[in-house]
């Protein structure tokens, strides 16, 4: 039977040193911290943790090893995401290495309707401080991809040259109908720049009615079994 983690530690690792060392790691100390705590040196204390984790072979935690690898976690998020402590995620992080995808993708994953609250909730904030901090930064960008002056935006879009202008020197922040204007007339939204969304096909949920990326397997609003719908 697989145990979880913190029975593993207390049954396989029997040495106090080893114990208490990996378990300070797992709190977060670094190598130099506990070296100078526990007065050994670095290198031992990598030794330490190395054969601890020899011990402990697999725990039941070590489910989350797919999803680890493949996204780019914050530890709070998968903390709140998991409904796990902070000990899990840093033992998943010394024991694999974490992936790059960004966490958008998890709607394409089996997830529960809490979890994808969590997500939801995670990206909202996420583009508004992407708004607040980097948007004009996105806009800049996406402007030079596309081959786009700022008269050329203000002739598409209707708004004064002056205005984007302001956009692009980060002076001004648009207001939520310039923004709407901007991604219906030239396709700009900030967070599907940043996940480098600009050029995708879509399809409809047929249950829900709502626009979905093409190929995801769930609807991530309604949960629902997606159909090859394309728009």
């Amino acid at each position: 039977m697989i145990k979880k983690l913190k029975d593993s530690i207390n049954e396989n690792l029997k040495k106090e040193e080893w114990r208490d060392i990996f378990l300070l790691r797992l709190q977060g100390k670094t190598l130099a911290d506990i070296a100078s705590e526990k007065e050994i040196s670095r290198q031992r204390v990598k030794q330490v943790i190395d054969l601890a984790f020899s011990k402990i072979s697999e725990v039941e935690e070590d489910k989350y090893k797919d999803l680890f690898e493949n996204y780019m976690w914050t530890e709070s998020l998968f903390c709140e995401f998991f409904n796990e402590e902070s000990i899990v995620f840093r033992y998943l992080n010394l024991k694999y290495k974490m992936g790059y995808n960004d966490l958008i993708g998890l709607y394409n994953e089996t997830i529960s309707e809490s979890q994808r609250n969590i997500l939801d909730e995670y990206l909202e904030c996420k583009e508004k401080q992407i708004s607040n901090d980097n948007w004009n930064n996105e806009f800049k960008a996406f402007l030079l991809k596309h081959s786009l002056t700022a008269k050329k935006v203000a002739d598409i879009t209707g708004l004064s040259k002056p205005t984007i202008d302001s956009y692009m020197q980060g002076k001004r922040k648009p207001t939520d109908a310039n923004k709407q204007i901007l991604k219906e007339k030239i396709g700009f939204d900030v967070l599907k720049s940043m996940y480098n969304f600009n050029e995708v096909e879509y399809e409809f949920c047929t249950n829900c009615g709502k626009k979905v990326i093409k190929n995801w397997k769930f609807c991530k609003f309604c949960g629902s079994e997606l159909k090859s719908d394309i728009i």
